[in-house]
């Protein structure tokens, strides 16, 4: 049962993904966020204390759980060139599964 959620859930994630590289401007987006997480990441940064949106700070909040996760299978981006080179689908597709793994936690507190 276990691998068939998983399976489902990932074809899922598959499907949101590519619906959203539908919307223009998604994926420019998304790679502008990211890029500030990973600088905020790698200069001590909390998210939360910069000046920004309360909608800004929920997206990088969303995407730092893929910086958080142990798993060694979850990929981690290394630098702003890593963010900016990956392909568009791709990089929605991680937002997907970002969202999928904050709102777990979310549900779990």
């Amino acid at each position: 049962d276990t691998q068939m959620y998983k399976a489902q859930k990932f074809e899922d994630n598959q499907t949101i993904g590519y619906v959203l590289t539908l919307i223009n401007g998604l994926a420019e987006l998304l790679k502008e966020k990211y890029c500030l997480f990973l600088y905020l990441w790698k200069n001590n940064i909390f998210y939360g204390d910069i000046q920004a949106s309360k909608e800004d700070k929920e997206l990088l909040d969303i995407i730092s759980y893929r910086f958080r996760q142990t798993n060694p299978l979850i990929y981690k981006f290394d630098s702003e060139d890593d963010v900016n080179s990956t392909n568009n689908q791709q990089l929605i597709r991680f937002f997907v599964e970002d969202i999928d793994a904050w709102s777990k936690e979310i549900t779990d507190r």
